[in-house]
């Protein structure tokens, strides 16, 4: 993942999970390369290129880091796959310039992802220091027992609440006209929810003014 910066060539109680996940092991002790990091557990930003010794809380079993533009989907808590349906999924935004990510979903117990039988979602996001912007394409392709309806709830990491929430050029507000979302202070974040368009036709285009 860095291979120009020579801090990394022998660390061994770290490792990145995938593109977004800074993993620490057997220590409080962290180095973060370049970039912008978010400690997951306390929400604390933290500029690369340095190390840091970190508290870890005492129901975690280490440090975990985000590395800044991630985009993170999550299902909801089940013991096993498709004990509860997927039409609903959980996004973890957390903004930076330009990021994108794209959902692959299968049905989870066959093979037949390798024959091409999967549903993939693009999320991109622009931020700058006046909005920031999201587009959520529908779902393409399909795999057996896919859920006909989706919708993402969506937590959008920010230091301020947002000015101004907008869906597809429209205020995002709730049928009586009330704000469709909320700022959640203890994460410093922006909370709402987006249903897929039932044609997967429309994309869902999200801007929140900042």
């Amino acid at each position: 993942m860095f291979p120009n910066d020579p801090k990394c060539d022998n660390i061994t109680q770290q490792y990145m999970f995938g593109d977004s996940f800074l993993v620490v092991a057997f220590t409080n002790r962290i180095y973060l390369p370049e970039g912008r990091w978010i400690d997951y557990w306390t929400g604390e930003v933290y500029e690369g290129k340095q190390e840091l010794t970190c508290q870890i809380p005492e129901d975690r079993g280490g440090l975990l880091f985000i590395r800044d533009g991630a985009i993170i989907p999550y299902w909801a808590d089940m013991d096993f796959v498709s004990q509860r349906p997927l039409d609903n999924i959980f996004l973890h935004v957390y903004p930076n310039g330009e990021s994108s990510f794209i959902l692959y979903e299968d049905d989870g117990i066959t093979y037949k992802y390798l024959e091409g039988e999967v549903a993939k979602t693009e999320i991109k996001v622009n931020a700058t220091d006046s909005q920031i912007v999201m587009d959520i394409s529908p779902r393409s392709d399909s795999y057996d027992g896919m859920p006909k309806t989706r919708s993402f709830e969506i937590k959008l990491y920010c230091i301020e609440t947002a000015k101004k929430m907008l869906i597809n050029g429209e205020p995002l507000v709730n049928p009586d006209g009330t704000p469709a979302w909320y700022y959640d202070q203890a994460t410093q974040s922006v909370c709402f929810k987006v249903t897929e368009d039932p044609d997967r036709i429309k994309h869902n285009y999200i801007v929140c003014v900042i």
